[in-house]
């Protein structure tokens, strides 16, 4: 196949991101990153994009903490004649009863084009169960997540979404 596409384009990509957790707060995090790529892929519909993102975390990995919350802003701005912002927030929270459970809920607002102003709002909870913690390891290594994710109504999409979602994870 062609990496490329079929496009033979000379272009830049340029990224970077920046993290700070200060000592004082422990299990807080804050970040951010940028990004600029001016291939006008077909992906794009052959436009140049900038990207950009910032999170606040408190207990940033699963099981780190009792309480964990995170939230997230998440754009993306597409350039050329079809000019197109995109926005994603993003709220989180998990508590953990256990040394190997946690249960959570995240709610997201996706806004595909900001000039228009229309925004989906998607709605998760579901609790996971580390295998590993269980033995005594990290929580993250080895985990069960069930969650069910309902993307609401609005004006332009009448149709209630509703996904399960079932995963094993094992990090190594």
């Amino acid at each position: 196949g062609d990496a490329t596409g079929g496009l033979n384009r000379v272009a830049q990509a340029v990224s970077g991101y920046v993290g700070y957790s200060p000592a004082a707060l422990r299990g807080v995090e804050v970040g951010g990153y940028a990004s600029y790529n001016s291939a006008e892929g077909p992906n794009t519909n052959g436009r140049s994009y900038a990207s950009y993102a910032a999170h606040l975390y408190w207990g940033a990995e699963p099981g780190s903490q009792p309480l964990r919350l995170k939230a997230d802003a998440i754009g993306i701005h597409y350039e050329g004649d079809d000019d197109q912002r995109v926005l994603g927030l993003s709220l989180f929270g998990a508590a953990r009863p256990t040394l190997f459970s946690e249960v959570f809920a995240r709610a997201e607002r996706l806004t595909p084009d900001l000039d228009r102003g229309r925004a989906d709002l998607f709605l998760t909870a579901g609790a996971s169960v580390s295998v590993s913690a269980l033995r005594g390891l990290p929580y993250h290594q080895e985990r069960f997540t069930i969650a069910y994710a309902n993307g609401l109504p609005d004006v332009d999409n009448p149709v209630n979404q509703h996904l399960l979602v079932v995963q094993f994870q094992i990090v190594f």
